[in-house]
């Protein structure tokens, strides 16, 4: 979504345009979970999903899937099932730059908690390149013999679908598995996506950290106790005092090694341009 400063039928884009999803952020609290999920996926009820073949797995079939039990492909007919189950699962059927702006208008309509979304029409949720089942069920595997995925506007995708990539995952940190704290973790933006694996992931900032609470046996108590939480806002900073970073990163236990992690630093200089900048983390 691209937001526009430029006058729209008459309409300025203002702060009171803006702050409302810009403030919508609960209180952090104690969270120690960590849940994975899918908060994109397709079923027959979709009419780009149905129009690719996808007939007759509805939500039903889906969230049966997402549980790790077994079900029935749409087209292959054959039983298919996740090796790890979901721990939540968003079904988006059909029906039917950010600091410039602040420094505008007094709000920052940029600041999202990033998620992933497999955005797959078959009903089953694959995050797992072993385990991928295509984007449509017209196109699930080779053995289908499809060579082209027919577009729902008319003609033929230039990818056929057994050939995507399997992506993606959101990590939710929240106190529960339930549809309420998964909100609230939602609305406070802390939140992390990745492209299929799952890396545990927490990242606090504060003034105060230092290269001893790396060591912390519990993280999340230093972080919530000393900063605020991934998706959070921190406030003025005490006598010029800079920025530190507090990042725990553990990879997928069935993936592969982490290479690095990295830190992309945003701002606007005392002309008004934003900068970026990435930092590698020691």
């Amino acid at each position: 979504m691209m937001i526009s400063m430029t006058p729209w039928k008459g309409c300025v884009l203002t702060s009171l345009v803006l702050v409302a999803c810009a403030s919508a952020r609960p209180a952090a609290g104690q969270e120690s979970n960590l849940y994975w999920g899918d908060t994109h996926l397709h079923t027959s009820y979709s009419v780009d999903a149905y129009r690719w073949g996808n007939v007759s797995a509805g939500p039903e079939t889906a969230y049966r899937f997402a549980r790790g039990l077994p079900v029935t492909h749409p087209t292959l007919l054959n039983r298919v099932r996740l090796d790890r189950a979901l721990d939540f699962l968003v079904i988006a059927d059909h029906s039917g730059p950010g600091l410039d702006i602040e420094d505008r208008v007094g709000v920052n309509p940029y600041k999202f908690g990033l998620q992933a979304g497999t955005d797959s029409h078959t009903s089953l949720s694959t995050p797992d390149e072993d385990n991928f089942w295509g984007k449509t069920v017209l196109d699930s595997s080779p053995e289908g013999g499809a060579t082209q995925t027919p577009s729902p506007f008319g003609g033929n995708w230039d990818v056929v679908g057994w050939d995507y990539a399997a992506q993606g995952l959101t990590g939710a940190w929240a106190s529960e598995n339930t549809r309420e704290a998964l909100t609230a973790a939602f609305k406070r933006k802390e939140v992390y996506a990745t492209s299929g694996p799952r890396i545990r992931l927490r990242m606090f900032g504060g003034f105060e950290f230092d290269a001893d609470d790396t060591n912390a046996r519990d993280i999340a108590t230093v972080g919530y106790g000393g900063g605020v939480p991934m998706g959070g806002d921190l406030g003025q900073a005490p006598n010029g005092s800079p920025v530190s970073l507090l990042i725990h990163a553990v990879k997928d236990p069935v993936g592969a090694n982490l290479d690095r992690v990295q830190v992309i630093k945003g701002w606007l200089d005392e002309a008004g341009d934003t900068n970026e900048r990435v930092h590698d983390v020691e």
